[in-house]
This record gives C-alpha cells, sequence and structure tokens, in this order.
C-alpha cells in the first residue's frame, strides 16, 4: 500500500513538474528569443491594474494592451512580457508599471518578425523571473526524488514478500 501511495504522488509530482517545465519553458523561451526581436512604434489601448485577494495576501496584476503596425498589417496584443507568471506583489510597483504605459502613449514594441502577432514591451529579464525558475527546479527535484524512491521501493517489495515466505 505504502508502494501504491508513493507512486501516485510521484506521478502527480511528475505531472505538476512537466506542466510547469513546458509553461514556464515555453514563456521564457519566448522571452529569452523577445531579445532580438525587431522593434516598431505603437500606442497603448489600455493601461490599468487590477487587485486579487487570496486568503491574507493581495496581489496586483498591470493590464496593458497596445496596438501595432508591421508590414501595413494592424496587430494588438496585451501584456507587457512573455515571462509573467508572478502577479506583481506590491501595489507601487503595479502603479508604477500602469503608469509607464498610459493610454494613447507612444511605445516601443518588440515582435516576431516570423509571427508579428508576438510581442512584448519588455524583452528582459528580472529577479522574479530567476526566484519562479528557483521553484521550478526545486519542484523538479522533488518530482525526481519521489519517482526515485517509488521505483526503488516497488522494485524491493517483491523480493521482499519472497524473502518473508521463505523465512
Amino acid at each position: 500500500m505504502r508502494t501504491l501511495i508513493l507512486l501516485v504522488m510521484a506521478g502527480a509530482f511528475g505531472w505538476l513538474a512537466v506542466m510547469m517545465d513546458v509553461g514556464m519553458g515555453s514563456a521564457y523561451f519566448t522571452q529569452l528569443r523577445a531579445l532580438g526581436f525587431a522593434s516598431v512604434e505603437g500606442v497603448v489601448t489600455r493601461s490599468g491594474m487590477s487587485e486579487e485577494v487570496i486568503g491574507q495576501d493581495t496581489f496586483f496584476k498591470v493590464d496593458i494592451g497596445y496596438r501595432y503596425d508591421v508590414d501595413g498589417r494592424a496587430y494588438e496584443a496585451s501584456g507587457f512580457r512573455a515571462a509573467t507568471f508572478v502577479p506583481v506583489l506590491d501595489r507601487a510597483q503595479a502603479e508604477q508599471l500602469a503608469r509607464a504605459w498610459l493610454e494613447g502613449a507612444p511605445v516601443t514594441v518588440r515582435y516576431d518578425s516570423r509571427r508579428p502577432e508576438t510581442a512584448v514591451l519588455q524583452p528582459s529579464f528580472n529577479g522574479m523571473d530567476l526566484l519562479s525558475l528557483m521553484f521550478v527546479l526545486l519542484l523538479n527535484m522533488a518530482a525526481l526524488l519521489l519517482n526515485g524512491c517509488a521505483i526503488t521501493t516497488s522494485a524491493k517489495a517483491p523480493s521482499m514478500q519472497r524473502s518473508s515466505r521463505n523465512g
């Protein structure tokens, strides 16, 4: 029974780690590629922030929308970064980001020349990116450890049963 519980936990942690790896990996890859994206001038179409209370903690999200033209074709995008997993934790920081891109203001948009609908305003990395990568690394290590324990336990289980019948 203990082996089954360990296998279920290992499977759940493994699944969670893989889903986070895929989701975050894709966004971080786009964020990294954005360093080499072409740039064009655009216009901010919406700028604001929202507040979300989870338990006793309050989190803030910045909502930025912008419009830009590439080769005569108009595009609209939202979000200032590709890799935005953790909401802004501080009201002052969220307000500062929202004020940086006021509605109607010109903005430099970095876009993927192969897929112009993919765009960001901030192509760089920040401390929260590194923190979330460290979290995912720890999650992957826990998943590997649990899977290793589950495999070891399930491999030992039949031999332990045989030896107890013989003894």
